[in-house]
């Protein structure tokens, strides 16, 4: 199934495990196909590491700094949002921080549900002077080949 999708969202650690690589970079150098949108590894408390196709490089998004309640359905979430603005037009990049941003403000409620975000609330969190910035890897042989 995993090369069947073109934005393909994974937990970092399945990932490695699927991939026998281990950092973030050979990973998602490993899971890179031409035919793909996106190649998304969320890493919790440590980010998302990303890779697109309108994208040169490689990319990490460090986490929003939030009040962690409970973490129950963030990914969830993630890849709810990730959705929402795929359809809005959103490059990667703003797909995966939208994403990120989104599910940081649902682990400040308890369970699934009570702190899921309105899309204000999302859009004022990435607003704020302490969101943070997506930086480049460095680090991976990128196959660019179509």
């Amino acid at each position: 199934m995993i090369g069947l999708c073109d934005h393909l969202i994974l937990p970092l650690g399945f990932a490695r495990t699927a991939t026998g690589r281990g950092s973030p970079a050979e990973i998602l150098d490993a899971l890179w196909l031409p035919s793909r949108s996106a190649v998304v590894l969320t890493d919790g408390g440590r980010g998302v590491f990303y890779r697109g196709r309108d994208e040169t490089g490689l990319w990490h998004l460090p986490p929003h700094r939030v009040a962690v309640v409970d973490s129950t359905g963030a990914g969830d979430c993630f890849h709810g949002a990730y959705a929402l603005a795929l359809t809005r037009g959103a490059d990667t990049a703003g797909r995966v921080a939208f994403a990120a941003a989104a599910a940081a403000l649902s682990i400040t409620g308890r369970g699934g549900r009570e702190a899921l975000p309105t899309d204000a609330q999302v859009t004022e969190l990435l607003a704020s002077t302490n969101a943070p910035s997506a930086v480049e890897l460095k680090c991976a042989r990128l196959d660019t080949g179509t």
